[in-house]
């Protein structure tokens, strides 16, 4: 038998103010808390729900498309930084985040380059939420990168 279920916690410190890091293996929809932000992952532009996605499980689970999100978003930075969040929506998640990938791997541009690129974009996504006063202070996201976009782990992890 593997591991069904596992949970791991730290604090860490951002400017000076104590926060608190957990990270679990498990079913990210299988919520008990609520949370202010999903954060998914998408091919540029593409947010069809796929059986066995996170979007497809928003879709199916909770009845909440990413499709019909994307189109009136709260916030729009597709063209200059690739992501978009959500307006609130009434679920046990406030709102939901999408870091667009690329459509396609180039020859320069390798698994962790494309990796450091969506952490880069979950930054600036939240930097941007705190400017305009809707700060989460409850995150929650899957291994970005890994369903589809078909990232090995092995390029995710370090």
């Amino acid at each position: 038998m593997g591991i069904r279920y596992m949970k791991w916690e730290t604090q860490i410190f951002v400017n000076g103010k104590e926060k608190q890091l957990e990270v679990t293996s498990g079913d990210i929809l299988n919520l008990s808390e609520q949370y202010d932000l999903l954060v998914c992952s998408a091919f540029k532009g593409h947010y069809a729900p796929f059986s066995k996605t996170l979007i497809g499980d928003l879709y199916e689970r909770l009845h909440i498309s990413v499709e019909t999100e994307a189109m009136h978003p709260e916030i729009d930075c597709r063209e200059q930084n690739n992501y978009w969040v959500s307006k609130p929506i009434n679920s046990n998640i406030n709102r939901i985040g999408c870091i667009e990938l690329l459509d396609t791997v180039d020859s320069n541009n390798t698994e962790a380059k494309t990796l450091c690129k969506s952490f880069s974009t979950l930054y600036d996504m939240l930097q941007q939420m705190n400017k305009l006063g809707m700060a989460p202070s409850k995150v929650i996201l899957p291994i970005l990168g890994s369903g589809n976009q078909k990232i090995e782990l092995c390029y995710i992890i370090p």
